[in-house]
């Protein structure tokens, strides 16, 4: 597994996608800071969407270019077992998508402390519930890359990738609202908005409806791997 890890993180060093993916979001969130008075936290964690984009963009340069290349037979040839070339990837995909998160919040608090701003934000909670917060939406990123990594092994090219991820996550906001429209009591289930709705934890009456939006992460999470795993075991490499 390291193996794979280690040529996989390799490739990507030596190429230009990964940089030119961090150096856009990480300027995104400066500039942000640097045009308002936006505290550190609803920089990062109200703008949960944009963070999903980068992490299909993350995923996609990982795991899309041995399909879209052909080459994706020639480690498993070499003695790596499906399961372990899955696994080294979805791993490799969790900490760069979780270092990229992590630096964002990191740049947004030091920009707020050299600019004066506050760091807490007495809307949205404590410093400790918004560090609770932060921790949440992490494991939505968790669930978020292992879909995207699920897709990528299943579908097999880069393009229906794109699509199915965006269509996944989007579709599903779009379904909720309409379906809300028609069931005002319906419990938000939806992935994208429950995760920025995290920003939130300090301010919300009970845990249930953090523990709601946790538990659609554990399933996306749970569900992705298996089912990816299950498919890519089996399946014909094209």
């Amino acid at each position: 597994m390291f193996n794979t890890i280690r040529a996989d993180l390799y490739r990507l060093l030596h190429g230009k996608g990964l940089y030119i993916c961090y150096a856009l979001y990480l300027l995104g969130v400066a500039f942000i800071v640097f045009t308002g008075s936006t505290p550190a936290p609803r920089v990062v964690m109200e703008n949960f969407l944009v963070m999903l984009c980068f992490i299909l963009a993350i995923v996609y340069l990982i795991c899309a270019p041995d399909f879209n290349h052909g080459v994706i037979k020639t480690p498993i040839a070499s003695g790596a077992s499906r399961s372990t070339l899955y696994l080294a990837r979805l791993l490799l995909s969790f900490v760069l998508c979780e270092l990229l998160y992590g630096l964002a919040v990191l740049l947004a608090i030091g920009l707020d402390l050299l600019l004066g701003y506050p760091l807490a934000d007495p809307t949205v909670g404590s410093a400790a519930q918004l560090a609770a917060g932060f921790g949440c939406q992490s494991l939505m990123l968790l669930a978020a890359c292992a879909t995207g990594v699920a897709i990528a092994h299943i579908a097999q090219r880069g393009a229906v990738l794109n699509a199915v991820y965006v269509a996944l996550f989007f579709g599903m906001t779009i379904f909720q609202a309409a379906l809300g429209r028609i069931i005002p009591s319906l419990p938000n289930l939806d992935f994208v908005s429950g995760s920025a709705q995290l920003l939130y934890f300090g301010m919300f009456d009970s845990f249930e409806p953090i523990w709601r939006i946790l538990a659609v992460g554990a399933v996306y999470l749970a569900a992705s791997t298996v089912l990816g795993l299950a498919v890519f075991s089996k399946c014909e490499i094209k």
